[in-house]
Order: C-alpha cells, then sequence, then structure tokens
C-alpha cells in the first residue's frame, strides 16, 4: 500500500472512529484482522492512531474552558472577606446588577438600589442599606413623587447562587426571599 494510500485509509477510518468516541464517550478497541489486503503493521499503525487519538479526546474533555475557569468564584468572592462578583445576577421575580459601589434591583412591580459595597463575611453573608420604589401600572406624571422607602438587603452567597431577603426598615415590613444565580437573566412580569 503506498504512502498516499495509506494516509487516506487512516483519514477515512480513524477520523470517524474518534468522532463516535467523542460523542458516546466510549473507548477505542481494535480489533485482529480486518479488510482484505491489509497486513499487520497497517492493523498496528492504526490501533495506535486510535490510542493517541482517544487519548487526545479524553485530554481535550477533562480540560476546563476558559468560560468554567472564569466562571469559578475563587474562596475571596465567596467568603473569607470578599465580595458579592460583579456583574448580572437573576431569578424569578427579580434581577440585580452588582457593581464595585453597590447594585442595581429591579422586580416585577418594584426597583431599587444598594447603596453600598456587598462585602461578604466568612460564611458568604452579607447585609446593606439601600432603597426600595413601588411601581405602579398605567402612565406616571411628570410631578409625581416616587413611593420610595428605606430598606435593608440581606442574604448569602454560595457559588453561583445567592439568597436575598427585602425588609423595609421604616415600617419592618418583610418583602419576601429571593434566589438568584450568577449570570441569569431575570423573569420579570413589569407592571401595565
Amino acid at each position: 500500500m503506498s504512502h498516499h494510500i495509506q494516509t487516506r485509509f487512516t483519514a477515512v477510518v480513524v477520523f470517524p472512529l474518534v468522532l463516535l468516541l467523542f460523542v458516546q464517550g466510549g473507548s477505542c478497541r481494535s480489533s485482529s484482522g480486518g479488510a482484505s489486503g491489509r497486513n499487520n503493521n497497517n492493523a498496528a499503525n492504526s490501533r495506535n492512531t486510535n490510542n493517541a487519538d482517544a487519548a487526545s479526546v479524553n485530554a481535550v474533555r477533562t480540560s476546563p474552558s476558559p468560560t468554567q475557569t472564569k466562571e469559578t468564584p475563587n474562596v475571596k468572592e465567596v467568603g473569607a472577606g470578599g465580595t458579592v462578583p460583579a456583574g448580572e445576577w437573576g431569578g424569578a421575580h427579580v434581577g440585580l446588577t452588582v457593581t464595585a459601589s453597590g447594585g442595581r434591583i429591579e422586580f416585577d412591580c418594584a426597583h431599587g438600589s444598594i447603596d453600598g459595597k456587598l462585602s461578604l463575611d466568612a460564611e458568604g453573608r452579607f447585609s446593606v442599606a439601600g432603597s426600595f420604589v413601588k411601581e405602579r401600572g398605567g402612565p406616571v406624571r411628570i410631578d409625581e413623587k416616587p413611593d420610595s422607602s428605606p430598606a435593608r438587603y440581606s442574604g448569602r452567597v454560595e457559588g453561583k447562587k445567592m439568597t436575598l431577603t427585602l425588609v423595609l426598615t421604616d415600617s419592618g415590613e418583610d418583602l419576601g426571599t429571593f434566589t438568584l444565580t450568577r449570570g441569569e437573566s431575570p423573569h420579570l412580569t413589569k407592571c401595565l
């Protein structure tokens, strides 16, 4: 078999096997024998190539992607004096944009601000003052005063999950606890 035919044979036979392994996550097994006209050297070369390709596929499968590495918060971000990671956090009926100095929060029929850095204690907990503004459906007059109240936002971060509790500090009213996920879009139904 000439070098050209051997190369084509390897490309035609080995590549689909590697692709099949990658899709199914199986292992490569060579069988002895094969098509007529193939000698023992070609079969041995094919087995060696398959083993090397299978090792490459396994290395690709186990290597973390750049996205996984970026998304994984380090210890300082989730506790031991760190801060809540900046960016978008979302969940049912709530969306939070964390910045270096605080954050903006949206609810179905309200919005608010977090007026201080979201520092975490050793257990990943935070508690920060802010404001809460009730919204209503329909048109808003230019001279209408917003229905704003002082609020306390407290909660806990564990990895990419956050629990957030909102309490109005002037009345003591607890407006509920929400679950948010880092990088997830909020699921809001705004007032009409």
